[in-house]
């Protein structure tokens, strides 16, 4: 995250879908920091992980981002695993606008649909739930009518159906070699985006 958003101090960052937390927690002792996540097991963890950091100055909220408000702007939101899981993916990005300060950065990840990786896993996935499917070029139609510039971004990513249950050190390190390697990150079924609010 440390690559999108650059050293931040005294800021305010949202992570809705925050998960066990350790995305945005390097950021939690030089800012505040509220943690948004719909199950209680991931603030548990998030929590855990905090205080084995020594942090106890973050908010955690427990719920969805729908039911989520707030009466002050966010400087930057981090929404990492989300868009796969929304309702619908404009809608929260809307949502997300409405919590963040002009100029402010959202960080948004999405699986493109166009990546043929993607679409081997959606084929062969053996989920019980609908995730949404979206393309890089539905998602640049969505952020620029919503007012967003895209600042830069991240394709990362060349995980095969089955390749999930290999310990997260390998996982860790193909992720990592996709992500630095020019040539291997254009087939990378994950992107990443950094967003600044411009109206």
């Amino acid at each position: 995250m440390y690559e999108l958003l650059g050293d931040l101090r005294n800021k305010k960052i949202l992570d809705v879908g925050c998960g066990n937390g350790v995305i945005s927690l390097e950021y939690a002792k030089k800012n505040n920091l509220t943690l948004i996540d719909i199950s209680t097991n991931m603030l548990e963890l998030a929590k855990a992980n905090a205080q084995s950091k020594g942090i106890d100055n973050i908010n955690y909220f427990r719920g969805s981002i729908e039911e989520f408000d707030s009466p002050e702007k966010y400087d930057a939101i981090i929404a990492i695993g989300l868009l796969s899981h929304v309702s619908s993916i404009n809608g929260t990005i809307v949502k997300l606008k409405s919590l963040l300060k002009n100029n402010g950065n959202l960080i948004i990840q999405f699986s493109d649909l166009n990546s043929f990786i993607t679409k081997i896993n959606l084929f062969l996935s053996k989920r019980r739930y609908i995730i949404n499917r979206c393309t890089k070029e539905d998602m640049f139609g969505i952020v620029n009518s919503l007012g967003y510039d895209l600042i830069n971004e991240i394709q990362y990513s060349i995980l095969f159906p089955g390749m999930g249950r290999l310990p997260d050190k390998i996982l860790n390190y193909i992720t990592m070699l996709t992500y630095q390697n020019s040539f291997l990150s254009n087939y990378g079924t994950e992107v990443i985006w950094n967003l600044k609010k411009i109206n």
